[in-house]
């Protein structure tokens, strides 16, 4: 409960009176009460109306503005009908005292208030929790959706990157010897693509929790390796720079561990690519234009309690401020024009699920994004040697 008077006694009285019974913070002016407000959790405001600068009532408007689950009550030694109106109408006062008042009688109306802060709190709550829960329900029946056509689609893709290989074996003997080889790794790799495809269908999930990263059996990835095959595959793989010392190792599913970092890569590689007009997008963290090509980084070292870290850096535009905080939440994006806000938030979830953690984090050279994927580390020697290594203190 914050009281705002610009009396000192006033403001005594009532820390005396009632700091027994209430957690009181007291307040001398708006101006106070205002930055109270933003540093504490707090659920009701009764304040003076009569004071120098914002009045009582006209701070409940800012209050109910800026904060408007709190509770607003105003006292007045000045308590004409038209004041009160003028309470109720531009501060959506709860309550309102006239001066001089009965201490006690004004505590039950103030535990009253309490008891309504407490319900409202309790009614918020359970309405996030069901919001969270129907979400999860469409995210599930999406999940059905997209399962199903992707079972669809990927027993034509592995039928047809049959056919191509036989055929390109079959001029084998007869055609450029080289370029059939590369036609082949090519079909290899696209192949690969399809097997993960179908790897994903038929566990039949989108995200699940998982204790996979606690069991003894849980498979052993290396780092380097994995981030190798990744970038090979990609068509941007000139824009890639890789630092991952050889023999570090997380203990993590690799399938969810390829989708985390297949999309992180991604989102780095388009974070300054130009659109499809040709045009720089501005920037809405820096103010000014994309660059035209994103420089990426992928990194990796031992961290903390043996714990593997991945950073994945870009030399884009970075994240707008106001989105630091919700850049994970479901449908939320940095790319207004073309993200669905589905990609960090499935990625956070399957990170979470190997027991790992995914951030946002601070780019070396401030300048762009990094994303901090961590999973739990694979014990061996070699992994235990590496945090001596150069990389351990990038």
């Amino acid at each position: 409960m914050l009281y705002v008077d610009d009396d000192p006694t006033s403001l005594e009285l009532f820390a005396n009176f009632f700091g027994g019974v209430f957690t009181v913070r007291l307040a001398a002016n708006a101006e106070e009460a205002l930055a109270a407000l933003d540093r504490e959790d707090i659920a009701i405001v009764v304040t003076d109306h009569r004071m120098p600068g914002i009045s009582g009532v006209e701070l409940c408007g800012l209050v109910r503005e800026r904060h408007p689950a709190v509770l607003r009550a105003v006292l007045t030694a000045h308590g004409d009908q038209s004041t009160a109106i003028d309470a109720i109408n531009r501060g959506g006062v709860h309550r309102f005292f006239t001066k001089p008042w009965n201490w006690a009688d004004v505590q039950p109306v103030l535990t009253d208030l309490v008891v309504r802060a407490h319900l409202d709190h309790t009614v918020r709550t359970l309405r996030r929790a069901m919001l969270e829960r129907e979400r999860d329900g469409a995210l599930a029946q999406t999940r059905a959706l997209i399962l199903h056509d992707l079972s669809n689609m990927t027993v034509p893709l592995s039928a047809g990157l049959e056919l191509v290989r036989r055929r390109a074996q079959a001029l084998a003997h007869v055609g450029d010897g080289q370029a059939v080889r590369a036609l082949l790794e090519e079909v290899d790799m696209l192949d690969e693509a399809v097997g993960h495809l179908v790897e994903i269908h038929q566990r039949g999930r989108y995200v699940a929790p998982s204790a996979r990263a606690e069991a003894p059996n849980t498979p052993i990835i290396d780092v380097a390796r994995l981030v190798t095959e990744l970038v090979s595959r990609d068509q941007r793989a000139a824009r890639i720079e890789m630092h991952c010392p050889r023999d570090l190792n997380v203990r993590a599913d690799r399938v969810n561990v390829v989708r985390i970092l297949m999309n992180l890569v991604r989102n780095a590689c388009e974070a300054g690519d130009h659109d499809a007009s040709g045009d720089e997008r501005g920037s809405a963290a820096t103010g000014g234009p994309r660059r035209a090509v994103a420089e990426v980084r992928v990194g990796a070292r031992v961290a903390s309690g043996g714990q593997v870290e991945v950073m994945v850096d870009d030399t884009g535009p970075g994240v707008p401020a106001e989105l630091r905080d919700r850049i994970f939440d479901l449908r939320v994006s940095s790319r207004a024009d073309e993200g669905r806000g589905l990609g960090l938030y499935v990625a956070r979830r399957l990170a979470e699920a190997e027991g790992g953690t995914l951030e946002l984090g601070e780019h070396p050279a401030g300048v762009g994004a990094r994303f901090v994927l961590t999973l739990p580390g694979g014990q061996t020697a070699s992994t235990r040697a590496v945090r001596d290594s150069r990389y351990a203190s990038a």
